[in-house]
């Protein structure tokens, strides 16, 4: 009779990981979305609705790091307008369509920011909007609102 061999245990595939859902607020800011009374085509899209948003750190983190940490940003980079504004599928509205709002339009998409701006926002949009003038299409919209809560006593981050 022939010897019996010992059979090494089969081991079974190491299982994945369970996949979690992306973490989110307990109590968010509210998106906030701005229906356009004059839609505009651009790059292939049309844009009907700007949404207001507030960025999340990772978010006003990578838009911060596309600067040159000693230069300002200039008028014509990507993504000059605050990362606030955002379209139905999360991506950042491109300056291009923010600067040919009709102003109408641009009126009601700018107003009432303040909840969307984190501080260190608010402060580095201040130190911007002192340094580029109005015309740029830039963040200089946003003065007036940046302005008051920078003025505010407890607006330091």
């Amino acid at each position: 009779m022939a010897a019996r061999r010992k059979r090494s245990p089969v081991s079974a595939p190491a299982a994945s990981p369970p996949t979690l859902p992306p973490p989110r607020f307990v109590a968010p800011v509210p998106d906030s979305p701005v229906e356009l009374q004059h839609p505009i085509e651009y790059a292939g899209r049309t844009y009907a609705t700007i949404i207001r948003r507030r960025p999340s750190s990772g978010v006003l983190g990578r838009w911060f790091e596309q600067f040159d940490a000693d230069a300002a940003p200039q008028p014509g980079e990507p993504h000059l307008n605050v990362p606030i504004f955002i379209d139905e599928a999360g991506e950042l509205i491109p300056d291009a369509v923010l600067g040919f709002l009709d102003d109408d339009d641009k009126q009601r998409v700018y107003e009432g920011t303040d909840p969307f701006l984190p501080a260190r926002l608010m402060v580095a949009l201040e130190a911007l909007t002192q340094e580029l003038p109005p015309s740029t299409g830039g963040p200089a919209e946003l003065t007036s609102s940046v302005s008051s809560a920078a003025a505010a006593p407890n607006s330091t981050p």
